[in-house]
């Protein structure tokens, strides 16, 4: 049985989704990620960004999300099975980004977020080895409209939307 608020009738969100009761729809695009940095950071002046670097840093972490998911967002150890380490919880991106800024922590995020907030104290290292994130639509399978089904023929095989 679905529990959740109703307030969101199709969310467009990073994989994995391995709730029972939400229905995971087509895949509508990947974003590589990236490593955002303090510009004063030590990491900032490095061209590219490794997986490994992670094991060396603070890193946020997000309230109620479940183990699985935040894993696939950030794992807990790097492929040679060093710890990755999250500290400060955050509810928003604005606050995620001000830790960033002053150096407390680095994080890995999608690769549009450097886009969509751009600031002049934080530097965005493309990582050459941390595959992409995967994002589909996902709904309140109890909750399934007509509307929301229609979402489904929208794919055809091929990204929605190029982030």
């Amino acid at each position: 049985m679905c529990t959740r608020e109703g307030t969101v009738d199709v969310l467009v969100t990073w994989l994995p989704v391995e709730e029972p009761d939400l229905t995971v729809g087509p895949v509508l695009f990947t974003d590589p990620r990236v490593l955002a940095v303090a510009t004063d950071h030590e990491l900032a002046t490095r061209p590219i960004a490794s997986i490994e670097m992670l094991a060396d840093f603070l890193h946020t972490d997000a309230p109620l999300a479940p183990g699985y998911w935040a894993d696939g967002f950030i794992p807990p150890h790097t492929p040679r099975g060093h710890r990755i380490v999250r500290g400060p919880r955050v509810t928003h991106m604005e606050e995620l980004l001000a830790l960033v800024s002053v150096g407390e922590v680095v994080n890995s995020l999608p690769a549009h977020s450097a886009r969509y907030w751009n600031r002049p104290d934080i530097a965005w290292l493309p990582f050459h080895d941390f595959e992409a994130l995967t994002y589909a639509l996902v709904w309140c399978t109890e909750a399934e409209t007509d509307a929301v089904r229609a979402l489904g023929p929208l794919h055809l095989g091929r990204p929605l939307w190029n982030p």
